[in-house]
């Protein structure tokens, strides 16, 4: 719906979706692939998400957009949007390196903005049977420390096994350790994002 080409806020609820308790869904839809070219010199481009969310301020907690890892306008809006970003990092060797280029395009978004955006990196898929694993792992808490979460997801087929069944790991395996660490990465974000509603952007790798 952000790329609509009028002047007029943008109602989200029309998109949102209630999937279980406690969690919305408001999905993309493939008309998002023409926006940068729909969204082409108009002053407003990179707030069109802000002003969709502005809708809905004050019912929810929190808010998060997934996002790919080009840094394009849809990704420009999401930062715009956000008072926060969290990088999820696979335990690899390549992924350290996308890290690092990703943290300074951020990093030059985040000057040109008067409010703050708080930077996380998720250390994702990590396997302590691994020597790289562990190795990348504590390079990213020696390089990374003051942005690192505390939590991290281990590496567990359950995700992508409820993953492939369209299912959230909360109703897919609530006994496995994708659901804990999960639960845990909750609860450091929640604990950290305080009362108001807190739109976090994802930026995959």
């Amino acid at each position: 719906p952000i790329d609509n080409p009028s002047g007029e806020r943008i109602d989200i609820t029309r998109s949102i979706w209630q999937i279980t308790a406690n969690f919305d869904l408001a999905p993309a839809t493939t008309s998002l692939a023409a926006f940068e070219q729909v969204m082409q010199g108009r002053p407003d481009r990179d707030h069109r998400l802000a002003d969709a969310l502005a809708t809905i301020d004050g019912k929810y907690d929190f808010v998060i957009v997934d996002c790919p890892p080009h840094i394009g306008l849809l990704t420009q809006n999401a930062l715009t949007a956000s008072s926060e970003v969290i990088i999820p990092v696979d335990t690899g060797y390549f992924s350290l390196q996308g890290l690092s280029k990703q943290l300074q395009t951020v990093e030059a978004i985040r000057a040109g903005r008067e409010s703050p955006l708080e930077v996380r990196v998720l250390a994702n898929l990590y396997d302590v049977r691994t020597k790289l694993g562990r190795e990348i792992l504590n390079e990213l808490k020696r390089k990374f420390g003051p942005l690192m979460c505390h939590t991290f997801i281990n590496f567990n087929t359950k995700l992508r096994e409820g993953a492939s069944f369209g299912q959230p790991i909360t109703d897919y395996d609530p006994g496995s350790m994708g659901f804990r660490d999960f639960v845990r990465l909750a609860r450091e974000l929640i604990s950290a994002g305080g009362p108001d509603m807190v739109a976090t952007t994802l930026l995959r790798q």
